[in-house]
């Protein structure tokens, strides 16, 4: 908790640093949203934790910011500690849903193929989104910045896809309606239908978020 409160604390990515563990270039970071003040005063309240299988052990912190026009930002923020080290705070899943990365890649079609961390929740019926081509056969993944709000956006996939089939398949570990945290590959369809692209997820790495 004392990091997680220094962490939000912090007024410049300089402050952050020694606080947090990241796969994102420094350059990137300075332009983020972690190189300035969050705003004042948010809710801070333990979630849950987990052993991972190398020892070290997960802190998830639900986050509720609130913005100066009354909006209200819902996050989970993951602290890890090692044996060998100090706990950090996870920032790479925070830099996706709060920073905006998915928002933005979520925004307009582009050629990339991108990988983000965030919660996931399979919606258990075929997709009643009509924009999405062949929708009578795909299956919706909200993308959420935490379990029980309102998505950041959706990606759809097929019913006969890797994915599809993890929902059908015991031991995945991958359920509808169950939300869980995982690092997702998203890329735009334009082959489908190219003018009507929409966002599809092509892969679940893993059920957990990593640096």
């Amino acid at each position: 908790m004392e990091v997680v409160e220094k962490f939000l604390a912090a007024s410049n990515l300089d402050s952050r640093l020694p606080l947090i563990e990241t796969q994102t270039p420094t350059a990137a970071l300075q332009e983020s949203v972690v190189a300035k003040p969050f705003p004042p005063n948010p809710t801070v309240a333990p979630e849950v934790q987990e052993t991972n299988p190398d020892g070290s052990m997960d802190f998830y912190y639900a986050v509720d910011f609130k913005e100066a026009s009354g909006k209200a930002d819902a996050e989970l923020l993951l602290v890890r500690s090692t044996a060998n080290g100090s706990p950090k705070v996870i920032v790479d899943p925070f830099l996706d849903s709060f920073g905006g990365r998915l928002a933005a890649f979520a925004s307009q079609p582009s050629e990339e193929i991108r990988s983000f961390q965030v919660v996931v929740s399979a919606v258990a019926q075929t997709t009643a989104d009509r924009n999405v081509p062949n929708h009578e056969n795909k299956l919706r993944l909200k993308l959420l910045p935490r379990d029980n709000e309102k998505e950041i956006t959706s990606a759809y996939f097929t019913k006969g896809s890797k994915l599809g089939q993890m929902l059908v398949t015991e031991g995945s570990g991958f359920r509808y309606g169950q939300a869980r945290t995982a690092k997702v590959t998203l890329r735009w369809n334009k082959e489908e239908d190219p003018t009507n692209p929409f966002l599809e997820v092509t892969d679940i790495k893993e059920f957990r978020w990593n640096p």
